[in-house]
């Protein structure tokens, strides 16, 4: 049975926490727009504005979407590479196991709806296998 005295946040918990303290100090109170609690609205209208000329509205919305809803855990990489000596070893795990659950698919999602092509880890796998493709040959 878990310890229910016991009030310490997790690594997930103490890691946003941390993210939200650095941007704040960074850029005060726009570390609002990243936090992974918040709907990014000016960046969602911004991206979309930007693509609607090409596409139509909904799918620019879309593309949006899927730039945006990450941006906290975009936070934590800038955070971590920013001062990585304010996270501990399970933080700096916790917010990289929380980037690659939620990004990756996002990340494909957008390039997608973009016509964009997003490589997969598979494309670099068999580009490594076939001796042709190295450099230097």
């Amino acid at each position: 049975m878990p310890n229910e005295a016991n009030t310490e946040p997790d690594a997930h918990d103490s890691c946003r926490a941390k993210v939200e303290a650095i941007f704040s100090e960074l850029v005060g109170d726009r570390a609002r727009r990243i936090s992974a609690t918040s709907h990014p609205v000016a960046s969602v209208a911004a991206i979309a504005a930007s693509y609607a000329p090409d596409m139509d509205s909904q799918r620019a919305k879309d593309v949006a979407f899927h730039l945006s809803d990450w941006a906290g855990d975009a936070a934590f990489l800038i955070a971590l590479h920013l001062f990585p000596e304010r996270f501990t070893s399970d933080e700096i795990q916790a917010g990289i196991g929380m980037f690659f659950v939620h990004a990756p698919y996002h990340i494909a999602e957008a390039a997608a709806l973009a016509g964009q092509y997003a490589p997969s880890s598979s494309d670099y796998e068999a580009a490594d296998s076939n001796p042709n493709d190295r450099n230097g040959s």
